[in-house]
């Protein structure tokens, strides 16, 4: 069977934005490019890394009335598909293949827009437009059983045409020996998006709590603190105990990982969680809303609470903070759990996608 070749669109390596996507694939395409011949369709130069051995392709879709710009456009696009004739598309964000007859591998994060905010006027166009990827799509990647469960709840057609591609954690290094809970500092950490669903209010609240350990700081990692967000850290009178890090390279969050003893995590809904993993690779305990995605991901390896209920973080954390033996249970099985999750696993999966297509086409 000759090599196959791969065709993405580059929409998470034109942001800085859809770092979790873009790191899948780099992850998978960096393990994979030895097999696959890549070439990464992007419409301006990359602002994110791409792995050394994919082609790229500058390939900007002008608008239909600039008939000359839109006429090259298409010449181009038969060029493409002339000397790569089975080439794979794979929508890496919802886009449509570059020609009608290409085979179609497409990622699925999460059906939390479609699930929890179907009726928000501004997202209504996002839901189409990935509705019409998802039909389009002869192979969907969804990143959890528990999102392949919501994509067939919406979409029962794909239940066959779906596949379950965990995700990874060893692009963050760790110190050796892995520090046991009582050598790390008394702090908790909130890494990421803090918007909407990720229910970070919940996290200020459960502070306020007099269940709160006294002398627990919080240290979030992400973009600045909003005038809202000020404000509510005013309100609970939690100025004192919250450090802002900023945005942070991975070499400094893996060291805040490493020296932090929890990782919050208080979302109301998620496709995956990457975050889970990277504390658990590092030995910090993840304290997490006990949603079904996280039950999947961090198993046994984690406490979890009623991200409803602020108070029931709050008194976890305490009941934590007073039990040595049972955060040495937490820590072990948090180590225990990340081995079974690995970018190699992820990759092979995708892999596997890709070759069943390729030998479908060449004997089509």
């Amino acid at each position: 069977m000759t090599k196959p070749t791969v065709f993405l669109d580059g929409c998470a390596f034109e942001n800085k934005f859809q770092i979790g996507i873009w790191r899948i694939f780099h992850e998978v395409m960096a393990r994979t490019s030895h097999l696959i011949d890549y070439y990464l369709i992007t419409a301006r130069p990359p602002l994110q890394s791409v792995p050394k051995d994919v082609a790229q392709i500058l390939l900007n879709r002008p608008r239909r009335r600039n008939v000359l710009a839109y006429s090259r456009y298409r010449r181009r696009i038969r060029l493409l598909q002339k000397e790569h004739p089975l080439a794979i598309w794979h929508s890496t964000f919802y886009t449509p293949p570059l020609w009608n007859e290409q085979r179609v591998v497409t990622s699925v994060y999460d059906m939390i827009a479609e699930l929890r905010f179907h009726s928000a006027p501004n997202l209504k166009a996002q839901i189409d437009f990935k509705a019409a990827a998802i039909t389009r799509a002869n192979r969907l990647v969804c990143i959890s059983h528990d999102c392949k469960t919501d994509l067939a709840r919406l979409f029962p057609e794909t239940e066959a045409t779906s596949v379950v591609a965990h995700l990874g954690h060893e692009h963050l290094t760790r110190r050796e020996p892995v520090l046991p809970p009582s050598d790390r500092s008394s702090s908790c950490l909130y890494v990421g998006s803090r918007t909407q669903y990720k229910n970070f209010r919940c996290v200020l609240e459960a502070i306020a709590q007099p269940d709160w350990p006294p002398n627990l700081k919080l240290h979030v990692v992400g973009s600045a603190f909003d005038s809202h967000e000020k404000a509510l850290i005013s309100y609970y009178q939690a100025e004192a105990r919250v450090q802002h890090l900023g945005r942070l390279s991975d070499f400094e969050l893996s060291g805040q990982y490493q020296q932090s003893r929890y990782f919050l995590f208080p979302s109301l809904a998620e496709g995956f969680g990457i975050p889970t993993l990277e504390a658990q690779h590092a030995g910090c305990i993840p304290v997490l809303n006990d949603i079904r995605v996280f039950r999947e991901v961090a198993g046994a390896g984690a406490a979890y609470f009623d991200g409803n209920a602020p108070s029931t973080l709050a008194r976890t954390l305490m009941m934590l903070e007073g039990d040595r033996q049972l955060q040495l249970q937490y820590h072990s099985e948090a180590l225990k759990n990340v081995s079974g999750f690995s970018w190699e696993q992820t990759a092979e999966a995708m892999l596997q996608c890709y070759l069943d297509l390729h030998r479908d086409h060449q004997s089509s």
